[in-house]
């Protein structure tokens, strides 16, 4: 088996120790096998096919939060070759913005699944990226898909198909009683377009329970 890795939050610094197959610290990993990355809240991890690991969260710009996905090579330091930095952060006109969970595609491409806030309006959001940490223009809106019709949800987890649909399961923020349901599931097709064939409208619901 490789190595675990595994991500713990803590206040806006993300702390991320990496483990040995005998669960002892992996010393070839950042300092005695931890790395601590500042201004990030990590709240998804996920690891590329060459082994560089990326986390899925979020970072303040001094007035709300802005998604942000960090990528790190395989000995935990910041991957240059992601953005100019190994930091992204996404801004979504001045909202409050969070990623929760992250897939990678097998092209590469990573898709970030959370929230954003807008007027008191929370809605399920989803972004893709170029490996090289650019929005991938293909997917959505400049590469960022809202769910605005369906507001109350978060994105909590996301998964990739095997024919490249992607899949994000969601929570209401404040659960309630409504007839629509508390938990629901939405499929996409890959240019980030509902997937028609999938419940209703891409979107299946599962009532309080």
């Amino acid at each position: 088996m490789g190595k675990m890795t595994f991500i713990f939050i803590l206040l806006c610094i993300t702390s991320l120790p990496c483990l040995a197959q005998d669960g002892v610290l992996d010393t070839g990993f950042g300092t005695g096998g931890i790395v601590i990355t500042g201004s990030f809240d990590g709240s998804g991890v996920a690891i590329q096919a060459d082994g560089k690991i990326v986390c899925a969260g979020s970072s303040s710009n001094g007035s709300n939060n802005d998604f942000a996905v960090v990528r790190y090579n395989i000995n935990g330091t910041l991957d240059t070759g992601f953005d100019i930095d190994g930091i992204v952060k996404t801004d979504f006109a001045s909202s409050n913005d969070n990623g929760y969970s992250v897939a990678i595609q097998t092209d590469g491409k990573i898709v970030v699944a959370g929230s954003s806030t807008s007027d008191r309006i929370t809605a399920i959001a989803v972004v893709r990226y170029n490996s090289n940490g650019t929005l991938d223009t293909a997917f959505g809106t400049g590469g960022i898909v809202v769910l605005h019709g369906e507001s109350g949800y978060l994105g909590n987890s996301v998964a990739i198909q095997a024919d490249g649909k992607i899949v994000v399961a969601g929570i209401k923020k404040f659960p309630d009683a409504n007839l629509s349901g508390n938990f629901l599931v939405v499929r996409y097709n890959s240019n980030g377009t509902l997937d028609s064939d999938f419940g209703t409208d891409g979107i299946v619901y599962t009532a309080k329970f």
